[in-house]
């Protein structure tokens, strides 16, 4: 991961002020605390760790995703759950001032392929996996994501392809205009199954279902704001 991301976090005023942000190997604490301290991998609080409950998967294909710094360190983030399950898949902020993200380094390694769902862009199939090497995710919003996709294919990358648009996102946490849209962890779930043959829905997804389920547990249980009245 590039440039010690959590100091990023910080820098950014990411990080809640009256929270810790720890390994969970390196604390013992009791349960009131855990609710308080946030383990380091899974930005969940100890006491909902995902850690251990993680699966290694191996896969040949690299995984490259460029996350867009406004969007790092959002509790809705799911870029941050991939490289829990594979060394292979590595995170980069883009958009960290004075340091310029080398798309035309990034675009033209050797079969590298941007995944992003352009209109004139080919769907992605098994038969490309002998053409892809590397692969570009991009993470943000959609007017972050489409910018940072439009840069890395003005670079020149070997291939551009989008998945078909049955792939039904399982994704809550953020409302999306289009029913197809997924996010940056599906995305990179489903290219893995369709050129590796991974198999999703035991390997992979229920850490997403897992995710997803506290935060909106979280927002149920939060305290309504206090609404003001104006009397006249």
């Amino acid at each position: 991961m590039d440039s010690q991301p959590f100091e990023w976090m910080h820098k950014f005023g990411i990080f809640r002020p009256d929270s810790t942000y720890c390994a969970v190997e390196e604390v013992k604490l009791s349960a009131q605390e855990k609710s308080s301290v946030f383990c380091i991998h899974c930005w969940l609080p100890l006491g909902h760790c995902l850690c251990d409950g993680i699966v290694s998967v191996f896969h040949e294909t690299r995984i490259q995703v460029f996350v867009h710094r406004k969007e790092w360190g959002r509790s809705s983030n799911t870029a941050h759950l991939l490289p829990l399950h594979s060394n292979r898949i590595s995170l980069h902020v883009h958009g960290v001032k004075n340091s310029p993200t080398a798309w035309q380094e990034v675009a033209q390694q050797p079969n590298t392929c941007l995944l992003f769902p352009f209109e004139d862009a080919p769907m992605l199939t098994y038969e490309d996996v002998t053409s892809i090497d590397r692969l570009i995710i991009v993470d943000g919003n959609w007017r972050q994501s489409r910018n940072m996709a439009k840069r890395c294919r003005q670079a020149g990358p070997s291939l551009v392809r989008k998945l078909h648009h049955g792939s039904q996102s399982a994704f809550r946490l953020r409302r999306q205009s289009e029913p197809h849209r997924l996010s940056t962890f599906e995305a990179a779930v489903f290219s893995l199954s369709i050129l590796e043959g991974i198999d999703p829905e035991t390997e992979l997804l229920p850490t997403l279902s897992k995710y997803v389920s506290f935060h909106e547990t979280q927002r149920m249980t939060r305290r309504p704001r206090e609404r003001k009245f104006t009397y006249v």
